[in-house]
């Protein structure tokens, strides 16, 4: 039995049923389920909250991305003297290079 999901054409906007072939699609789960999510809502899965704190032992800003129960930890090279909106920009970019999107009012820094 193969595995399958939904895809929107760009043409006509409607959903037809592809078959998951290769290794790449089996290999991260992860990335299947935000594949699925694309495929069924044409948006990004939604990050619950987004933390910022200053690592003294790297010298760089951390990024902590929450979904459920997984953490996401990324670092970002701002100055440590950075202003908010800098810092908030930094974030959400961080948010979207792992896949999904935030909402500015749940990102939060810690200086």
């Amino acid at each position: 039995m193969a595995l399958r999901r939904l895809v929107r054409t760009a043409e006509s906007n409607e959903l037809t049923v592809a078959r998951i072939s290769s290794r790449e699609e089996w290999s991260a789960p992860v990335a299947l389920a935000r594949k699925w999510s694309d495929d069924m809502d044409g948006g990004l899965m939604r990050a619950d909250n987004v933390e910022l704190s200053w690592g003294a032992d790297k010298k760089k800003w951390l990024v902590r991305i929450k979904i459920g129960e997984e953490v996401i930890r990324r670092q970002c090279s701002a100055p440590r003297d950075a202003d908010e909106q800098q810092l908030r920009s930094a974030a959400e970019q961080a948010v979207r290079d792992e896949g999904y999107e935030a909402d500015p009012a749940q990102i939060s820094i810690v200086r």
